[in-house]
């Protein structure tokens, strides 16, 4: 393996959120382990939570700080945002254009159900 460690997340956190997070990190872990190991032969799923560790959470490779490079395929905070406001925005004219089809095919039961 070419990373010393892989941080899995930095911050703070209560007692109840870590807790939480147990379940997943020692799937993590078990993954980890059985892909990092000549032993064994790891599966599919295995081989694949381990690439996503390794793209999306930040690494310890030769005592330096790496951060995640698959954050570059997911898009900029802009991109983010502008996503956001689109999709914020076009949810109004979704539930209209809902309302109308129902109103369309003569479902005015369900469309009393759906307008406040």
């Amino acid at each position: 393996m070419e990373e010393k460690m892989i941080f899995l997340r930095i911050g703070h956190f209560t007692g109840y959120q870590l807790k939480t997070f147990l379940d997943r990190d020692i799937k993590d872990l078990v993954a980890y382990a059985y892909a990092s190991s000549a032993d064994t032969e790891p599966t599919f799923r295995e081989r694949m939570r381990v690439w996503f560790l390794r793209h999306f959470h930040p690494r310890q490779v030769d005592e330096k700080f790496v951060p995640p490079t698959g954050n570059k395929w997911v898009g900029s905070a802009a991109d983010f945002t502008a996503r956001t406001l689109f999709l914020v925005l076009m949810k109004p004219v979704g539930i209209a254009l809902a309302i109308a089809l129902l109103l369309f095919f003569g479902f005015e039961h369900l469309a009393s159900l759906l307008s406040p």
